[in-house]
């Protein structure tokens, strides 16, 4: 119960001054739920909660990655790129450079928004699902999904919807 006090009172401190940003934001909530339960990723669902908190509901299209052990459990959620409101960017080599970075990485959920709410994967979206599968597939890392948010709680799996 200390760590989530001390964790508490820092992100007072940095409310007050106004000197955080929103991924120091998005940290300091997952630092307080990590205290409170351990959330095991076992479905699409279950993934779409933890990106969805990063990557849903924004004017610009951002693209997320979750990292997870072999249980199952969150090593790392964050947004690797924002880009405009109709188009986003993913690097690949960035995507497997993060994943790699991330002790422990067994296997990876990536997600992107479509700011106009529409759920259908572009050929695009689906041609960088490919991609990226055969390059995480080459460094021993599984790509189990690839979620695309429209509006609200709304996203589909490029995995189920297209076999991707």
């Amino acid at each position: 119960m200390e760590k989530r006090e001390e964790v508490l009172n820092r992100f007072e401190i940095y409310k007050r001054f106004e000197i955080y940003t929103d991924e120091e934001l998005f940290r300091v909530i997952r630092l307080l739920e990590g205290f409170d339960r351990v959330e095991i990723v076992d479905s699409t669902a279950t993934a779409s909660r933890h990106l969805g908190r990063l990557i849903a509901g924004h004017q610009e299209e951002r693209f997320g990655i979750l990292c997870l052990d072999g249980g199952g459990k969150v090593l790392d959620n964050r947004i690797l790129t924002i880009g405009s409101e109709v188009m986003g960017i993913v690097d690949i080599v960035q995507v497997l450079r993060h994943a790699l970075q991330q002790v422990g990485c067994y296997s990876i959920v990536v997600g992107h928004n479509h700011p106009t709410g529409r759920l259908e994967a572009s050929e695009i979206d689906k041609d960088i699902t490919r991609r990226l599968r055969i390059a995480c597939d080459t460094v021993g890392i599984r790509l189990l999904d690839h979620i695309i948010f429209g509006l609200g709680d709304s996203y589909i799996s490029i995995r189920g919807k297209y076999g991707i």
